[in-house]
Parts: C-alpha cells; sequence; structure tokens
C-alpha cells in the first residue's frame, strides 16, 4: 500500500523502469514537463494531483483498492432554550 508522496514516487519509477520508459518518454505520453516526472519520482509533496493521476493510470495503476470514505453520522445540534435571546445565531 502507499501511503505517502515518496512511496508513490517509488512505485511510478519502478513501473517506468519495468516498461523500459525512461523520463523524457513517460513525460511526452503524459503531456507533462521531464521536470514533473522527476519530481513525482523524487517523492515531492507539491505534486498537482491530477497529473500524478495521469501517469499512474499511463503507467497501469489500478486504483480499485482504495477504501470507501468513512462517513460518521452527524449529530443533531440541540434546540435552543426559549428563553435565550442569541439562539438564532448558529453555534460553530
Amino acid at each position: 500500500m502507499i501511503r505517502n508522496a515518496k512511496e508513490f514516487g517509488a512505485a511510478v519509477r519502478r513501473a517506468r523502469k519495468q516498461r523500459g520508459l525512461n523520463q523524457s518518454a513517460l513525460a511526452a505520453r503524459c503531456g507533462v514537463n521531464i521536470s514533473f516526472i522527476v519530481d513525482l519520482e523524487a517523492g515531492k509533496a507539491t505534486i498537482q494531483l491530477d497529473k500524478a493521476l495521469t501517469v499512474a493510470v499511463e503507467l497501469g495503476f489500478r486504483f480499485t483498492d482504495a477504501p470507501a470514505p468513512q462517513f460518521s453520522p452527524q449529530v443533531a445540534e440541540p434546540e435552543p432554550e426559549q428563553d435565550d435571546e442569541l439562539g438564532h445565531i448558529p453555534s460553530f
């Protein structure tokens, strides 16, 4: 499982090399600059997600194992007391 940008970059590098691509060829196939591929493989955490996903899909990554988001049920706010003059102001 990939847990951070460094691990993702390492996985991209491995997949690229397994496919016999250099960084320039991968960049051209994905429509990005070579510097993007270099930064991505280095684990730079400020990478743009859309471009990173384009590279991952080009290299055959599958995202079917991503867990579904967990949502907790919303707790209803208590009704303001009748004699509360500030009850109309929402609480945060």
